[in-house]
């Protein structure tokens, strides 16, 4: 896999080299006469994730009842799946809780164009992922190692069966998968994902995980309750 250039960044220079050349134009009035749209773009992104979400964790939990009374009904038949559901359950909501975490840091919601300024910060999220020399901090490598485990523990709940489920939790979850940017040099898991380390970068990559990690769980259900 290879790194995509962050749009939000290849935006930001061209509009200041611009301003730059032309003096009389001020950068951060064009600045944010682009980011505006491009946030409210992000936001309506972000409320399909989260109505999606919704959608999901409706469907989980009839999933999820209508398990617990075939359990009460025939234990000797659904408790393995009913102990495996129960294992998926808390891992999503384990994984949930350390990615609100973060999101919280942000104290952001919903990006809100009117603070584009914080939105655009590239050092918020990067002094609390990444050390000095770009590796790593001691919480990114923690969010890493907790993803990881999602994927590790998730993997052994999962039958021969359900191929396609084992290779979408490897393509989302693995952070040992193979990543490189575009002149072929190795990259992080993380640092794969949050090449774009302003706010807004970081929040959708956070909003896009929790889809992902739902969605996990959604088809996951569907495959062992019809």
């Amino acid at each position: 896999m290879k790194s995509k250039y962050t749009l939000l960044r290849l935006l930001i220079v061209l509009i200041c080299f611009n301003s730059y050349a032309q003096e009389k134009d001020d950068c951060n009035t064009k600045l944010k006469k682009t980011l505006v749209p491009f946030i409210n773009s992000l936001n309506k992104a972000n409320e399909v994730y989260r109505l999606t979400i919704k959608n999901y964790q409706d469907v989980i939990n009839d999933k999820v009842q209508t398990l617990n009374e075939l359990n009460s009904a025939q234990p000797e038949k659904y408790g393995d799946l009913k102990s495996k559901s129960d294992k998926v359950k808390a891992l999503v909501s384990e994984l949930n809780e350390v990615i609100e975490s973060f999101k919280d840091e942000a104290k952001a919601d919903y990006f809100d164009h009117y603070n584009y300024e914080m939105m655009i910060d590239t050092l918020f999220y990067r002094n609390i992922l990444f050390d000095n020399e770009n590796n790593l901090s001691k919480r990114g490598l923690a969010l890493k190692e907790k993803i990881q485990y999602f994927h590790e523990v998730s993997m052994e709940v999962l039958n021969s069966s359900q191929e396609e489920l084992k290779n979408y939790n490897v393509s989302k979850f693995d952070t040992k998968s193979s990543f490189r940017d575009y002149d072929g040099n190795p990259l992080d898991f993380i640092n794969f994902h949050l090449s774009d380390t302003t706010v807004i970068g970081v929040l959708s990559f956070f909003e896009k995980l929790q889809l992902e990690v739902i969605t996990f769980q959604y088809l996951y259900m569907n495959s062992i309750i019809q």
